[in-house]
């Protein structure tokens, strides 16, 4: 099958992958792919986007990259807050967690050393406050961007979330 293919050409690519355990989470093999394809974009292009369908474990697969980071944030619609602590809970981490909606009237004074947007197609509008203060706080060293619809309605979409850590383009 196409998934035998590509996971041979993973495993022969990147090795065996070894079995992630995040607190009382262990990742699934999918998710620890994933993991390691991450770890290479971030260290080579300081962002990565993962565009995984929803109910495939990106929360996990973003903990489990924050772990190696000393100063993660998370930023995600309010609706989430619950979630993401939730998931931090249940995998022994911590991180400051700013929603969306609140970068309508400040950007965070933090430095992250990586920032993980979820449902960064929230951010598709380049226009707004909130996205300004977004792309602020991503000029971090690295930024993972959480989507399951990098392009909503067109493929500027796709250009706005790019253009939040692509200065210039």
């Amino acid at each position: 099958s196409v998934q035998r293919v590509r996971a041979a050409i993973a495993t022969w690519t990147l090795g065996p992958l070894p079995s992630i355990q995040l607190g009382a989470i262990t990742l699934h093999p999918h998710q620890a792919d994933a993991v390691a394809r991450l770890r290479l974009l971030l260290d080579e292009h300081r962002v990565a986007l993962l565009a995984d369908d929803v109910g495939l474990g990106k929360t996990y697969v973003a903990i489990a990259i924050a772990r190696e980071a000393a100063s993660p944030v998370i930023l995600a619609p309010a609706g989430l807050r619950s979630t993401w602590v939730a998931a931090l809970a249940r995998t022994g981490m911590s991180a400051p967690f700013f929603s969306i909606e609140s970068l309508a009237y400040s950007v965070p004074q933090v430095t992250p050393d990586l920032v993980i947007v979820d449902e960064a197609h929230h951010l598709r509008n380049s226009s707004t406050r909130r996205f300004a203060a977004a792309a602020a706080l991503c000029c971090t060293p690295r930024v993972l961007l959480l989507t399951a619809t990098p392009v909503q309605n067109r493929l500027g979409d796709l250009h706005a979330l790019l253009s939040l850590v692509i200065r210039g383009h």
